[in-house]
């Protein structure tokens, strides 16, 4: 008999694991790239929020927009989708493996 790594249970087969440790693990995964991914959005969004606010300060008669300011929508711009694309797979992922009915 062979005994699950995580909880102390024998099992018959020859995984490390029970299929309920496994189970918890995966869970625990998805949940945590769910916060991860929320956050990295936020942080998106409160750049972009500070981009707006300083392009909206500058003169009406200023040549252009800095470099910076265009650095930092990109990179704002970019953490929002990549967070928002992030999220939505890892939201879909832990619905998957939500606990089948009985």
């Amino acid at each position: 008999m062979i005994v699950c790594s995580s909880c102390g249970i024998e099992m018959s087969d020859k995984k490390k694991m029970c299929k309920s440790c496994i189970h918890d693990k995966i869970k625990a995964t998805w949940k945590r790239q769910i916060r991860i991914y929320s956050i990295i959005s936020a942080l998106g969004a409160m750049l972009l929020m500070y981009d707006i606010s300083e392009v909206r300060a500058l003169p009406h008669n200023a040549d252009g927009i800095p470099t910076y300011l265009m650095g930092a929508a990109a990179l704002g711009g970019l953490a929002v989708l990549g967070g928002l694309f992030g999220l939505v797979l890892a939201v879909f992922f832990n619905v998957w493996h939500r606990e089948k009915p009985a």
